[in-house]
């Protein structure tokens, strides 16, 4: 960066914004709003904290700090550029060659200066170089064989050119040219090139590369690129510069040129080609003066506005400088009194560029100055301009306390300087960017300026309307309200400059509930808020809270700010809403007395409040419920019967004190109510009644007093063994033995809550007090100590750790029991073999107490049953003073058989209203079903059965027959229902009911039947007079009998088998056939016959016995039939029967002798066969004599023989 030599530009400008330009900043404090739908639902339920600080004033929440934003104040910045050198031409004629400056965004320039360096003249020496019309000043110059190079000029082309003949040949070294020499008459030549411009055109042929292209300058030969192949290949035209060496010039003077063609081998060039030539040109750079050759600068956008450089006598160059304002560029162009000067120009250019402030905002507290930060970012530049510094100028009250630049550090503070500097007089305040950065790199970003003002606000004063406006400290709602606050700078002047000014009001809960905003500020520094008219006020409103409102004002021009804040209470007016005027209560009970404190302005619940309740028997804190409601809770355990008055008082800050002597409480006895079965039996609500009976049911209507156990001691009594251990805690006894004893004795003493008995209620006789324990560890008796006898009582005679973990102990005398300190007593005595732990809970004692029909008890019991519209209770409710328990007798004798709900209703003055719900069923009389059990019975016959029914519940009463619905008999064969009238016959001659019916059993089987006869009564469910009944029956089908008949058989011949024929009937019923299937065997003289053996035809059995060893004579048998065991349809039978055994018949046959002689005996043969068994051979031994005419002839007589098939007697 070049050292800042330039005089430094401040302008300084203050601008003030009338007052009403600040409504939009005021509007933004975040202070000033409207209450809103949210606040409104947020009040059905105030909520405050309930411990508030002594000093309510103090608003913790709401900030006593404004902050906003202010002017934007003007900010002159500052650049600097200086652009690299470019070259740039002068000419004498109207072709320019224009530099352009561009110049950043919202920024500009007044003064521009360019510098010129390194000026030379360029100029073309050739003449004819561009060879517009003709070759002249160029001439051919060929050196040894040149016979075949031609030099042309092309008209039309506008160039030369060099051609090879076809045929001919260029030797090495050889060439042909066009040539020129140059006359340069300048000196101090810098620098001189040689442009050209040429072409090759060859065709196909041998050794192309040995001819060279060239130029030549002053005896030195350059070759023309030809990209390597020189004249092998066509090359298009080609431009080629090249920078004269100077040692081969001296100038003034002249220089030797030519362009041609060359052999460059030993081998001649026969490739036909030619070198064309155009655009020759000789540029020379010599030294020139700026103010020899007149060297000005114009601005193109103000061609009048042109200056002339002056040469510096320090460093040797040209400077112009300008006057103007230029905003977007810069555009110069040069003149000189010669064509083709060209020379290095530089510019310099400082840039201005008008701002404002980025941000502005300040913050105020009450009774603080205003705290102001500006902010302003200096933005780093594109090259080559340098961010120089910034100014900003300030009122004339501000003070900066401190500079930060964009790296954090301090470049102001106080009085002290660094890169930023308050020129005080003129509350200039200058911050020199380009100056910081320690590595020449300026801090560039944003920069922080933290300044204070005076606080002009002064005061706020409440008024309220009490006929004129004074000053006060207190409103309520509906009422009017103004308030003034005051702005004044340090000596107690108003404002210079207006501004506006706002007042925002907040409650205790610290929300805005009124803004005013946009007033004016009067001459003296007033400003007076009043609903904005100045004719109306503000109206404190019903729903603004109660407690302290906290006005902050605010004054604001854009530069100067004040601020003061201050409070006044609002007060609220309440009441107390009671839940109930009474309660009722029973004595012990904790009663929950709760109350409304309710705002009246706005009749919502106050939360936070501190309410006190007091009544008879002491007072206390209530505690909050929710939505204003307030919990006192009232111990009745100190209370006797009766009525007491609560008073509730209310406070809190803020609101008006509220009172409450409508409450009452009324303290009654808690009681129980329950029926047992009888005097003494187990509670129950079920009854039973048989219809037409009448029932007494006893009830127990009882007060019950719990007494919690207040602290527990216990101790072990002897004996006891030396190694035990005890502990004992509040509510339980611990105790542990360690080594085997005897015996141990566990004492246990406990107080009650005495207070909840009177002297005369304890020596009720009818009093009863249970004491319940938990014990577990140990087995033994439980004693209770008596005070009238101060003897121990057993109270359980034992119990078992295992079966017993709660044991109950009851007295009818609580005095005798509680001492007259309320002490209860009781010991556990338990013997142990091995050591043991003992743990007893107490749980607690209760009392009962009968409550009877006298004063003070005066009770009464009410009865209702559904029953009651038929017949009513016959006795009504009265009071047992021997069982010492309420009965009632209830009737039945017309009351259908059902279900039944009693109500009973207990009442007595002081004591708790008790109803309990009986069921009473009115039930069916019982039955008693009695069958007779019938005969034997054959099978496939009918069993009539007699059955009698009883009503056991009244033997006088005899069931009739419509009572009957059907009787039904279950077997397992299944079920017959008999009706009467269609097949059940009814009769009640005998004094009772019985019923008579035939039961089929045709298709029982042979056997004893057990069978249930049940008889169904008329009705259904709880409706029927009569219950069902049943009995069970034995029911013998026994097998037919039977008749066995045996027809006579003949005589049967010796060793024959008997025929015996005969038939088995059905003596039960001569329908049913006796047949085969039914008969296992047949038996006859120790022969036993089955089906194989017998034939079964026409409804006899034919069977045949074997006699052959049967002796001949007459026999007395009988024939057995056997039948069927699987069924036994039939008994078994039996028949006589004689068999006969007779003889076999024999047939004598005489052969008719022939003639005998007289005198002669006549020989007879006699054949003899036995007609029974014609295989039987009659022997000699089986003839005893044979009679002829009456003649007997015996076996001396007769000759014997046989002939196989019969016996011959001769």
């Amino acid at each position: 960066m070049r050292a800042k030599t330039q005089t430094i530009l401040v302008i300084s400008m203050i601008t003030i914004l009338a007052a009403s330009a600040f409504a939009t900043s005021m509007l933004a404090n975040p202070f000033v709003s409207s209450a809103s739908d949210e606040r409104k639902e947020h009040q059905q339920d105030i909520e405050y904290t309930d411990t508030f600080s002594d000093d309510y004033h103090i608003i913790s929440e709401i900030p006593s700090t404004t902050t906003g934003s202010g002017t934007l104040m003007d900010v002159i910045e500052s650049a600097t550029g200086i652009f690299d050198e470019r070259t740039a031409m002068a000419n004498d004629s109207t072709t320019f060659y224009p530099q352009t400056y561009d110049i950043p965004e919202d920024w500009f320039t007044t003064e521009i200066t360019a510098i010129s360096s390194k000026m030379y003249h360029l100029t073309d020496w050739v003449s004819n170089g561009h060879f517009t019309s003709d070759a002249s000043y160029w001439a051919a110059n060929d050196q040894g064989d040149i016979g075949v190079i031609d030099e042309n000029y092309d008209s039309l082309g506008g160039y030369i050119y060099l051609v090879r003949s076809s045929g001919g040949k260029v030797k090495y070294d050889y060439w042909g040219a066009w040539n020129q020499t140059v006359s340069v008459t300048e000196g101090g030549t810098s620098s001189a090139v040689l442009n050209v411009t040429y072409k090759i055109d060859t065709t196909t042929g041998s050794n192309g590369q040995n001819a060279q292209p060239y130029m030549y300058v002053n005896g030195t030969i350059w070759e023309l690129p030809s990209g390597g192949a020189r004249f092998s290949a066509d090359q298009d035209w080609t431009t080629y510069s090249l920078n004269l060496p100077l040692d081969i010039y001296t100038f003034p003077g002249t220089l030797e040129v030519s362009f041609g063609i060359r052999g460059w081998a030993e081998t001649q060039f026969q490739t036909e080609g030619q070198l064309s030539i155009d655009d020759v040109s000789l540029t020379l750079k010599t030294s020139r003066d700026p103010e020899v050759v007149d060297l000005r600068a114009r601005d193109v956008n103000n061609p009048t506005n042109i200056v002339s450089f002056t040469k510096s006598p320090i460093d040797g160059k040209g400077y112009a400088t300008f006057s103007g304002n230029w905003t977007n560029d810069v555009q110069l162009e040069f003149l000189s009194n010669e064509t083709g000067t060209e020379f290095a120009l530089e510019l310099d250019m400082p840039l201005t560029r008008n701002n404002n402030l980025l941000t502005n905002t300040y913050s105020v507290s009450n009774g603080t100055v205003v705290t102001w930060e500006s902010e302003f970012t200096a933005q780093e530049m594109a090259y080559p301009f340098v961010y120089d510094h910034f100014n900003v100028t300030l009122p004339h009250d501000w003070t900066v306390n401190t500079v930060y630049d964009a790296y954090g550090d301090i470049q102001l503070l106080g009085t002290t300087y660094y890169n930023a500097t308050l020129y005080s007089n003129q509350g200039i305040l200058m911050c020199d960017v380009a100056g910081t950065g320690t590595s020449g790199t300026p801090h560039y970003g944003k920069w922080s300026i933290e300044s204070s003002s005076p606080n002009y606000g002064e005061y706020i004063t409440f008024y309220g309307d009490s006929g004129t406006w004074l000053e006060t400290g207190t409103f309520y709602p509906g009422e009017s309200m103004r308030l003034e606050a005051g702005f004044l700078d340090g000596f107690d002047n108003p404002p210079l400059i207006s501004g506006s000014g706002s007042v925002s009001i907040y409650d205790i809960e610290e929300q805005l509930i009124y803004t005013e905003s946009d007033l004016s500020i009067d001459s003296s520094g007033i400003v007076l808020f009043q609903n904005g008219t100045g004719t109306d006020n503000i109206t404190i409103q019903n729903d603004w809270l109660a407690g302290p409102l906290t006005a902050v004002a605010t004054w604001n021009n854009g530069t100067a700010v004040g601020l003061f804040t201050k409070s006044v209470d609002l007060f609220h007016t309440t009441e107390l809403e009671i839940e109930s005027a009474v309660y009722t209560a029973y004595r012990g009970d904790i009663v929950s007395v709760r109350v409304k404190y309710i705002d009246s302005e706005t009749g919502l619940g106050i939360a936070g409040a501190e309410l006190y309740f007091n009544w008879t028997y002491g007072s206390d804190l209530m505690t909050y419920a929710g939505n204003g409601w307030y919990a006192g809770y009232v111990d009745t355990s100190m209370a006797v019967i009766g009525g007491y008055v609560v008073d509730v008082n209310a406070t809190k800050p803020y609101n008006d004190f509220a009172t409450t002597d409508g409450i009452t409480i009324e303290v009654q006895e808690k009681t129980t109510l329950y029926s047992p079965r009888d005097g003494t039996g187990t509670p129950t609500t079920d009854y039973e009644i048989a219809w037409g009976n009448s029932k007494t049911i006893y009830i127990a209507y009882e007060d019950t007093i719990a007494m919690n156990p207040t602290s527990i001691t216990a101790s072990t009594g002897s004996p006891a063994t030396p190694d035990e251990t005890n502990s004992f805690t509040s509510n339980n006894v611990y105790t542990t033995i360690d080594s085997v004893g005897n015996a141990i004795s566990v004492l246990i003493e406990s107080d009650i809550d005495y207070y909840n008995f009177a002297e005369a209620e304890l020596n009720t006789l009818l009093y009863k007090l249970e004491g319940k324990f938990s014990v577990s560890g140990v087995s033994g008796q439980l004693y209770a100590y008596n005070y009238d006898t101060t003897s121990w009582e057993l109270a359980v005679s034992s119990f078992s750790p295992t079966t017993d973990t709660s044991i109950t102990w009851e007295t009818d005398n609580p005095s005798a029991f509680i001492s007259s300190t309320g002490e209860v007593r009781a010991r556990i005595d338990a013997t142990h073999t091995s050591p043991f732990s003992l743990s007893i809970d107490l749980f607690d004692f209760v009392g009962y107490r009968p409550i009877d029909d006298t004063v003070p008890a005066n009770g009464a019991i009410t009865t209702d049953w559904e029953a009651q519209s038929v017949v009513g209770t016959q006795i009504d409710p009265f009071y047992n003073t021997t069982l010492n328990v309420w009965q009632v007798t209830f009737n039945t004798e017309d009351v259908t058989p059902g279900e039944y709900t009693v109500l009973i209703d207990a009442t007595a003055t002081g004591h708790q209203d008790k109803n309990i719900e009986l069921t009473i069923v009115v039930r069916a009389h019982h039955t008693r079903v009695t069958a007779m059990p019938p005969s034997e019975t054959p099978w496939s016959w009918n069993t009539y059965i007699n059955v009698s029914i009883v009503d056991t519940d009244n033997s006088s009463l005899i069931i009739s027959e419509n009572n009957i619905t059907s009787l039904v008999v279950t077997s397992t064969f299944g079920t017959q229902t008999f009706v009467p009238g269609v097949n059940l016959t009814y009769s009640s001659t005998p004094g009772y009911a019985t019923v008579v019916f035939g039961l089929e059993t045709n298709v029982w089987d042979v056997g004893t039947e057990s069978v249930d006869i049940q008889v169904i009564t008329a009705g259904s469910g709880l409706s029927k007079f009569f219950d069902n009944g049943n009995s069970p029956v034995d029911v013998n089908i026994r097998s037919h009998d039977i008749r066995v008949t045996v027809n006579q058989p003949p005589e049967t011949p010796w060793s024959w088998r008997t025929q015996i024929s005969l038939t088995v009937t059905d003596l039960d019923n001569s329908t049913i056939e006796v047949n085969p299937g039914n008969i296992t065997s047949i038996e006859v003289a120790g022969q036993t016959f089955t089906s194989t053996d017998w034939v079964y035809s026409g409804g006899k059995y034919y069977l045949w016995v074997d006699t052959a060893a049967w002796s001949i004579q007459t026999y007395q048998e009988t024939v057995a039939v056997t039948t069927s065991s699987s069924a036994k349809l039939f008994y078994d039978g039996s028949g006589p029967v004689q068999v006969t055994i007779r003889e076999h018949n024999i047939a004598a046959y005489v052969s008719p002798p022939g003639p005998t002689p007289w005198g002669q005996n006549t020989t007879l043969i006699v054949e003899i066969r036995d007609t029974d068994n014609s295989s039987i051979m009659i022997t000699e031994s089986n003839i005893t004599q044979i009679i002829i005419d009456s003649t007997s002839y015996t076996s001396a007589d007769w000759t014997y023989s046989n002939t196989g098939t019969y016996a011959t007697f001769t």
